[in-house]
């Protein structure tokens, strides 16, 4: 096996300065306190309603198998961690017959928390409540519901350690692959003439078999490190958002990825699954 053929696609960290038409922090001033400066991060938050695995299997909910897609431009707050949806209302095409509907939606609040599985992914929980039933054919969020979003948060200074932490693994396993290549160079050399002997000779490895047990197992390890390295690797535009944005909490050049595939909750309805949701940086 040649170090050289070992193929590895490595994920590329993006540059932490804003692009230029990404939407930077913005401040503002809160009536009720004039000494609180809010800092507001404003993202596109896409809503995807409809029936999911975790459901309940017992509930109609979204049993036609449709989508309901509901965009919800919100600004995260850091004044009392609060989310602000950009406009009053949802609109969206409820059927052919009703058409286009608006629909009330309210802010509500945010926090973010630490996973215990990955030390370079945080866990965000925010709320939007919605006062009056949005509804498409049988996927039905009732009036009064207020919906928890669960997903998560990828800091860039956190992706950069662990592309770090996976490159210095993928080095150290074609170190260990280039010591059984060199074996491997000499086993398979082509012979050459002894004048002493007069006869072509084979260049023999003046090494133990067990030491090539070992070399070949040490690889095997390496390996199993590059692996679980490369697992913990999130990738860009799939578990991912396409771009990062600036949130509360991190530093202006720390931007971050929302992850993809959030799940929405219905807090009203003890918590059930209605769908899932993901999110891009508002830009200008």
């Amino acid at each position: 096996m040649m170090a050289s053929s070992v193929l590895v696609s490595a994920f590329v960290v993006p540059s932490v300065e804003f692009p230029p038409t990404l939407s930077a922090p913005r401040s503002t001033v809160p009536t009720e306190e004039k000494d609180a400066v809010t800092t507001a991060a404003p993202w596109r938050v896409a809503l995807n309603f409809g029936r999911e695995s975790s459901t309940p299997l017992w509930e109609g909910y979204g049993r036609s198998g449709i989508r309901f897609p509901v965009v919800v431009p919100c600004e995260f707050l850091t004044h009392r961690n609060s989310v602000l949806p950009q406009s009053d209302t949802v609109s969206y095409v409820a059927d052919a017959v009703v058409g286009g509907v608006h629909k009330p939606v309210v802010g509500g609040d945010w926090k973010l928390s630490s996973t215990s599985d990955n030390d370079h992914k945080k866990k965000l929980e925010f709320t939007l409540n919605f006062p009056e039933e949005v509804a498409k054919q049988d996927v039905k969020i009732p009036g009064s519901s207020t919906l928890v979003l669960e997903g998560s948060l990828y800091p860039q200074d956190e992706l950069k350690r662990v592309e770090e932490a996976f490159s210095a693994a993928r080095q150290e396993e074609w170190k260990a692959l280039e010591q059984i290549d060199e074996l491997e160079r000499i086993r398979k050399a082509p012979k050459k003439w002894n004048h002493e002997t007069q006869r072509w000779e084979q260049p023999t490895i003046d090494e133990p078999l067990t030491s090539l047990f070992s070399k070949q197992f040490n690889a095997f390890v390496k390996g199993q490190e590059r692996r679980r390295r490369f697992r913990d690797k999130p990738q860009s535009g799939v578990e991912m958002s396409d771009r990062p944005g600036w949130f509360p909490g991190f530093a202006v050049n720390n931007l971050v990825y929302f992850g993809r595939q959030g799940i929405i909750r219905n807090q009203s309805q003890g918590g059930m699954v209605v769908g899932t949701w993901s999110a891009e940086p508002i830009v200008r």
